[in-house]
């Protein structure tokens, strides 16, 4: 049985003696104490539930008596142990064996006391640790899941264990003892009231302690149950209304069951111990990467013979795939996975068979190519493009950490209303019908130019035919309007309107300032096209948010494989754009 005090503060009593004394003194005879008229109005006790703790688990046999304890007290008598703590949710998401424990100060507490265990009810393996403060950080725990509780002190005692919080790794009541209290107290016993799992109130047994305050204890006789969660409630009154119910709930494992002699005490089968999976080292999240994993010594088991690696799409492993190398091997390399989040698990295997499975690791893919044209052999053409005639046309070329493509200054308008294009040096697979291209664009003002650029375009390939001779744009211009077009017949790597390039018109040419698009030299403007299967949807981005211009449906976007960059004049040249940036991401 397990006792809980409760303090009672002496000051309704030290008035009740005084008034004693003076009468004593006038009249030579003690007067009767009617303590019922100097005390003050005290509120519904309130009563707290100590033993069993909350979330306890509770192993007997059906039958077995369980004596239920706790205090009570009201504004009298309230004592100044510490409130509940309260443990946060352990933030873990990586999965790794550091982390912090964390809670919120308890008013009064002076130092805490946090318990670690492997089992949710604290009845193996548990690490007590004194004196802590939040944060506590713990690192370089093994793998397994960790459940930690928290309880305040202070000079007057312990709260109660706070909540319970756990983590998973992938990688008695003692209180200080005041003064007693006066033998009149004897009399104000609550009455305090059990309930099991919603069932009626049965009264508790009550005592004054000498500490000052009440204790209670109820002895409760278990069920036969297996796993089951009971509530046990408390409430106290001394007249009047009832005090706040406190509410605990335990689990309880009760079920009468044999044990076969004789045991073994040791693994059986000696199957091999789980090894230690790694997280999985994938910053630039392509599809080339690297599984590994440990093993450690364990003189009961034999060493595995193989390890087995399954892959999945999803952490059910459901659909999965295996892999399987030596029991010397401890690495598997990953090569050309295709864009997705992929799902590890490792096992050994060894004559007895094969042993548990690792912790699960994941490894986010997103293929595809980005280019900030910070190196010049990266694959863009760098090339001066002539006409018949032997004048420059067009220019394309690596230059201050950008891709340039210019349509060369010509007098006699040789190279006015001209569209050139270039191959990126990326082509999309035939299963890569899922993707997202974007690049950043703005205008120079060319070395040659005369005055300041009036006009000229850019743009940006989405899908084209592996010549180039058909090819779906998103294009914008110097006035700051843009157009989303089809064009065919053309020629690398210039082609002029109508002869014989042509247009065909998706989202025809209009003014985009509203979705962002900024007019002018030297403004940059990022454009974004997501194709999903014969769908494509145009976007400009302005400060990390898209904004959509427009959608359309093509059944060529499923077979065009090809994406690039456009440039082009007007009226008057040269027109000198620059880009940067170009990013592709192919999705399942």
């Amino acid at each position: 049985m397990i006792t809980v005090w409760y303090r009672k503060m002496r000051k309704t009593w030290l008035l009740v003696a005084l008034a004693a004394v003076v009468g004593l003194l006038v009249s030579g005879t003690l007067p009767a104490i009617d303590v019922a008229a100097v005390g003050p109005d005290a509120d519904p006790p309130t009563t707290q539930i100590r033993d069993p703790e909350n979330s306890a688990l509770i192993e007997a046999e059906s039958g077995t008596v369980v004596t239920i304890s706790g205090y009570a007290w009201d504004n009298t008598n309230e004592p100044g142990f510490p409130s509940d703590p309260v443990l946060d949710a352990i933030n873990n998401d990586d999965g790794n064996g550091t982390y912090y424990v964390t809670w919120a100060a308890v008013a009064g507490a002076l130092n805490y006391t946090l318990e670690e265990s492997t089992s949710p009810f604290f009845d193996e393996n548990v690490t007590p640790m004194a004196d802590v403060t939040s944060p506590k950080f713990f690192t370089g725990k093994a793998p397994g899941t960790y459940y930690y509780r928290l309880m305040a002190h202070n000079v007057d005692g312990d709260s109660r264990w706070s909540n319970i919080e756990s983590v998973e790794v992938l990688s008695t009541l003692s209180l200080a003892m005041g003064e007693a209290a006066p033998d009149a107290q004897l009399a104000d016993l609550p009455i305090v009231e059990v309930s099991i799992d919603g069932g009626g109130w049965q009264s508790a047994t009550v005592a004054l302690d000498p500490s000052g305050w009440w204790s209670w204890t109820f002895d409760w006789t278990l069920p036969e149950v297996e796993d089951a969660v009971y509530t046990i409630s408390a409430r106290a009154k001394t007249t009047g209304d009832y005090g706040l119910t406190d509410t605990i709930s335990v689990t309880l494992r009760t079920r009468r069951f044999s044990v076969y002699f004789p045991l073994v005490f040791y693994r059986w089968p000696p199957v091999p111990y789980p090894p230690t999976l790694n997280p999985i080292a994938n910053e630039d999240k392509d599809g080339n990467y690297t599984l590994s994993w440990s093993y450690g010594s364990y003189p009961d088991v034999d060493a595995p013979t193989s390890f087995v690696i399954e892959e999945a799409n999803n952490a059910a492993f459901t659909d999965s795939a295996l892999y399987t190398v030596g029991g010397s091997t401890y690495t598997y390399n990953f090569t050309n996975k295709s864009s997705g989040t992929y799902y590890y698990r490792a096992r050994g295997n060894n004559l007895a068979g094969p042993g548990e499975w690792s912790v699960t690791r994941s490894v986010l893919v997103q293929v595809g190519f980005q280019d900030d044209f910070s190196n010049t052999s990266s694959g863009w053409p760098q090339e001066v493009y002539k006409r018949g005639d032997g004048g420059t046309l067009m220019e394309v070329k690596y230059t201050g950490g950008a891709y340039m493509m210019k349509i060369h200054l010509d007098y006699n308008n040789n190279n006015n209303e001209v569209m050139g294009a270039v191959r990126a040096p990326v082509v999309l697979g035939a299963n890569s019908l899922n993707y997202d291209v974007a690049v950043e664009h703005w205008f120079a003002r060319a070395g040659d130019q005369v005055v300041d650029p009036e006009e000229g375009k850019g743009g940006l390939v989405f899908s084209a035919n592996d010549d180039m001779s058909t090819l779906f744009v998103v294009e914008w211009n110097f006035e700051g309007l843009c157009a989303v077009n089809r064009y065919s017949q053309m020629t690398l790597p210039a082609g002029r309107y109508g002869d014989p390039l042509q247009t065909h018109p998706i989202i025809d040419w209009h003014n985009c300032a509203a979705s962002g698009v900024k007019a002018g030299f030297d403004q940059h403007n990022s454009f974004r096209v997501e194709v999903r299967g014969n769908t494509a949807r145009i976007y400009v981005t302005t400060s990390g948010v898209n904004n959509k211009i427009g959608e359309f449906t093509d059944n060529s976007l499923q077979t065009y494989r090809r994406l690039g960059l456009v440039t082009g004049s007007l009226y008057y040249t040269p027109v000198e754009s620059r880009f940067d940036n170009f990013k592709l991401e192919i999705f399942p």
